[in-house]
């Protein structure tokens, strides 16, 4: 449970590793939110984090969009510690809990739990609910191993059956949810329950625009959104960030006895 909140801003996939993540983009966005308080911001990442790595089959044929978990993980400090820096440059006191996705729990997800906890932050291995003085929000990668959602609505009757049953079981009227790469956020409300679901940043050819994100304050939702960047600039970008961190520590090491 995490205590009452002043502004929380809720990220879809991330992709960290994915050499098309919009890094610059998601930091952007989330300066935005710090922004919108001058006391207490949460933000949280509703899985997929990292992009891991031969998890399914279909990594193999972008193989080469991805980079080691190892520097996926370090990028991972880099991210968090940049968010922290302007937190404290903002003057707010910045919460940051990862909600853990299915690119996430790939491998060892307790050495991932330790990895991230070692950072101060919190995460969930499955579901997390917030408590504000209006709502219970309810935050979940993935409603179901299939949970792929509509094409053209994001949302399927489908998935809005399973996730009112989720909102039910845990006493909640806000599900967040996202895990589905449609490029673009999708809210209904079903019987004044709210279903969100949440985009990635992952910059393609065939998506919109616009990187976006849910904002929650003061008991209402806002839709926040910025310019994407060009494809080719992301992948430079994310390739020179994380030679650098490459960079830090030497790949081979010898020792003699």
């Amino acid at each position: 449970m995490v205590s009452v909140v002043n502004v929380i801003g809720f990220f879809g996939d991330l992709h960290l590793g994915n050499l098309f993540s919009d890094v610059d983009g998601v930091l952007e966005l989330a300066e935005r939110v710090m922004g919108y308080s001058d006391e207490k911001v949460l933000l949280v990442f509703v899985g997929d984090v990292i992009e891991g790595a031969n998890k399914y089959r279909t990594q193999i044929y972008k193989m080469f969009n991805i980079e080691p978990l190892r520097v996926q993980l370090d990028y991972l400090s880099w991210f968090i510690n940049t968010l922290f820096d302007m937190g404290r440059e903002k003057g707010v006191r910045l919460k940051i809990h990862i909600v853990l996705g299915n690119h996430d729990l790939g491998y060892d997800y307790g050495n991932l739990i330790k990895f991230i906890r070692k950072r101060g932050l919190d995460v969930s291995y499955d579901s997390l609910v917030i408590r504000t003085p209006r709502h219970r929000i309810l935050c979940k990668h993935q409603l179901n191993r299939g949970s792929r959602g509509s094409y053209l609505t994001w949302w399927s009757g489908y998935l809005l059956n399973l996730g009112e049953k989720l909102l039910y079981q845990h006493n909640a009227d806000i599900l967040v949810t996202a895990h589905t790469h449609r490029p673009d956020i999708a809210i209904v409300n079903r019987d004044n329950k709210f279903f969100v679901g949440l985009p990635a940043y992952i910059v393609s050819n065939e998506d919109y625009k616009y990187n976006k994100i849910v904002v929650y304050m003061d008991g209402w939702m806002r839709i926040d959104m910025i310019s994407k960047r060009p494809r080719n600039l992301v992948m430079r970008e994310n390739l020179r960030k994380m030679s650098e961190i490459v960079g830090v520590e030497p790949l081979l090491d010898e020792v003699s006895i």
